[in-house]
């Protein structure tokens, strides 16, 4: 009797040994434990059964829910493009965008450009705020000013020939960017759209006409302009260290409305812009 009980229990513990043996356990990033049966991995889910109704139905998880799979023979298998501390996360295509607090990096940009081109010139100086607006740095409010310095010519020949003045114009470009990996990186893309209006001061000619001498001369004037714009900005984003920020762009688009006159510049030409910039990252 007391042999038969023995080898009862025994024969229990050996079961539910077995039995905790069998199944795989997958781990989910929320930190929460499943047991199952795996079934087939593919390369955006995995399917498995449920280990408390192995003859139901099969079920599907996307594997950027996952952290890994341990299987019952003990092997564990990392599941690719997701990590379980939750400062990874996946998209569609598996690539990893890393969060702004686990990067180390600040929501603010201000930088300076040494180098901003526009179409009124190659010399000008620029300056631009970044504000980042959510976790991982994806998206992100966008405000350059530049400062254009140009030369500007009698533009009607033998009317004060070979007289210039310097001049200088300021453009503002407001609009968003948008980091398809995010900003939470040592290197970054960015594309972006922008608005753009231009302030300057230009020579005018005009042919007056003379009632005294019953011919038309030439008048000059300095007239003030305003252009106006849209701009698609694509952007190489670097950073040095922890807060040294450096940037690269340019951007594209058209004027739709300017008050210059038509032989210096018309609605429809194109409009650009390219700077590079230094700058603090907070």
């Amino acid at each position: 009797m007391r042999i038969q009980f023995f080898l009862l229990i025994f024969s229990g513990v050996f079961c539910f040994t077995i039995r905790s043996q069998a199944q795989d356990k997958i781990y989910f990033n929320n930190g929460s434990v499943l047991e199952a049966k795996v079934l087939k991995l593919s390369p955006r889910e995995v399917t498995y059964k449920r280990w408390d109704n192995l003859n139901g139905a099969d079920y599907q998880v996307p594997r950027r829910d996952l952290d890994k799979i341990v299987y019952e023979n003990g092997i564990s298998e990392t599941i690719s493009g997701s990590k379980s501390n939750g400062n990874f996360s996946a998209n569609r295509h598996g690539w990893k965008t890393q969060s702004l607090e686990k990067a180390g990096y600040g929501k603010n940009i201000l930088s300076l450009a040494p180098i901003q081109m526009t179409i009124e010139g190659v010399s000008g100086v620029g300056l631009h705020y970044e504000r980042l607006l959510d976790a991982h740095g994806r998206f992100a409010f966008y405000l350059p000013v530049a400062f254009s310095f140009f030369k500007d010519d009698y533009p009607t020949p033998g009317i004060g020939a070979g007289t210039t003045k310097n001049r200088t114009s300021v453009s503002l470009f407001p609009g968003f960017k948008f980091y398809p990996m995010g900003s939470g990186r040592r290197v970054s893309y960015s594309l972006g759209a922008s608005f753009a209006i231009s302030f300057g001061e230009k020579y005018r000619v005009t042919n007056v006409y003379d009632p005294v001498t019953l011919n038309y001369r030439e008048y000059v004037s300095e007239n003030k302009y305003q252009i106006t714009g849209v701009l698609i900005n694509n952007g190489i984003n670097f950073m040095a260290s922890k807060h040294l920020y450096l940037g690269v762009e340019f951007g594209l688009g058209l004027i739709y409305a300017n008050n210059k006159e038509e032989d210096i510049i018309v609605d429809g030409a194109p409009l650009a812009q390219f700077n590079f910039k230094i700058g603090y990252r907070f």
